[in-house]
């Protein structure tokens, strides 16, 4: 099972509003521009006004608590949400938010009842998206999933090698809900001390670099600005740049995020070049190596639970642009697994199987090797969430040999 916080983002609903009165569907839709370009004070004024003329707006309440939760206001968030769902009670998403504001006013019991309300009403909804739920409803109960290493594999065999690597994943900035700062310690230990005493060549962050919850389990109202700057804090003030730092967006990184915007702004390579996607090359005792990142997350701002992974047509256009074909090896790095991908996958395949290739993603916070065809497919844990295996170290040898092996935080490879 994932072990994973759940991150409900900023859920603004495309209701019909028929019926209402036109101005406050006006105010309603402006309010929701406010609030996605952080003028929150503006917004609240217009949610109430829409709220005004239309009492029984579920929609402008939904919104109007949103903002509540996003200022930290979880009281004031709670009513508003009562008050949608009284008025729209089948409307799922209205669910989340209530569970949400019920679980930072301390209302355990109650936010069960309205995540179980959700599945009930998301019955045909996909598998995955259920298991996050019911994973949040066994965590509030107290439940933590044992860790089995049943999937610990070591692939090694590199007698001399020419460069080594390190790939961290799901450093989830901002999860705090247990009282701890793993996310926060243990990436200043990767980007400072690890990387001192190993020198890799580079490393690679394979998504959901923050976690939209701002310190909580459920979190509405994301992304979080303050989450992206304790992430730039850190890497800013360590020893890895531009040049040898590479950090690809996750889902948590997109819900409620169409245009990755945070991203764009925040990360270190989306700051730099504008993208969400990234290449670069290594050469080394006459041997090319290519290196591509790619942006698994979906393209459409979905809010939690929903995650629709994929590659569309000018991302896989992208990358086969970028693909240096003279390389003597290309390594793939994404956020999600293969499965996972709900468009573009067998085109992706269909890429990873033309070259000499590997794929290193992240995602379900558990370590495991398997392959597609001739292709590795190695999966990292979580570094913010996982028990164990919190980062990956590998080397490349001279005749493409690949060793790969995962470490916990504060152990270096021996």
């Amino acid at each position: 099972m994932k072990r994973i916080a759940i991150c409900i983002s900023l859920i603004f609903l495309a209701q019909i509003a028929s019926g209402f009165d036109s101005k406050a569907v006006e105010y309603n839709s402006i309010g929701k521009k406010l609030y996605e370009s952080q003028e929150y004070d503006r917004a609240i004024e217009y949610f109430l006004a829409a709220i005004e003329l239309e009492p029984d707006y579920a929609e402008a309440h939904s919104n109007l608590g949103l903002v509540y939760y996003h200022l930290e206001m979880y009281k004031e968030s709670l009513d508003e949400f009562k008050i949608a769902v009284s008025i729209e009670p089948t409307t799922p998403e209205y669910h989340i938010c209530l569970a949400a504001a019920y679980e930072r006013n301390g209302m355990v019991e109650e936010a069960i009842d309205e995540l179980e309300i959700y599945l009930e009403l998301t019955a045909t909804r996909d598998s995955e998206e259920a298991d996050e739920v019911g994973e949040v409803i066994d965590k509030l109960r107290g439940y933590e999933a044992a860790f089995t290493p049943e999937h610990y594999q070591e692939v090694s065999g590199v007698e001399q090698p020419i460069f080594s690597f390190i790939v961290i994943s799901d450093v989830h900035m901002g999860e705090n809900f247990d009282g701890g700062k793993q996310d926060s310690d243990y990436l200043y230990w990767i980007l400072n001390d690890a990387y001192n005493a190993i020198k890799p060549a580079f490393i690679v962050v394979t998504g959901d670099i923050t976690d939209s919850t701002n310190g909580g389990l459920m979190a509405i109202g994301g992304p979080y600005q303050k989450e992206w700057d304790e992430y730039r804090s850190i890497v800013d003030d360590s020893s890895v740049s531009y040049n040898n730092y590479y950090d690809i967006p996750g889902n948590h990184d997109h819900y409620s995020d169409r245009d990755f915007s945070y991203y764009l702004k925040n990360s270190i390579q989306g700051s730099v070049t504008g993208s969400t996607q990234h290449a670069w090359f290594l050469e080394d005792e006459g041997k090319k190596y290519q290196f591509i990142g790619v942006c698994t997350a979906g393209n459409d701002g979905r809010p939690w639970p929903m995650d629709n992974a994929g590659l569309d047509q000018s991302e896989l256009g992208w990358i086969n642009r970028a693909i240096d074909k003279s390389a003597d090896m290309i390594f793939f790095f994404g956020h999600h697994p293969l499965e996972e991908l709900e468009y573009g996958g067998e085109e992706f395949k269909s890429i990873l199987l033309q070259y000499p290739s590997v794929y290193i993603y992240g995602h379900t916070h558990d370590y495991g090797i398997s392959y597609y065809e001739d292709c590795m497919l190695v999966n990292v844990d979580s570094l913010g969430k996982s028990s164990v295996n919190h980062y990956l170290y590998g080397e490349v040898g001279a005749n493409n040999e690949i060793s790969v092996a995962p470490y916990n935080a504060y152990e270096l490879p021996g």
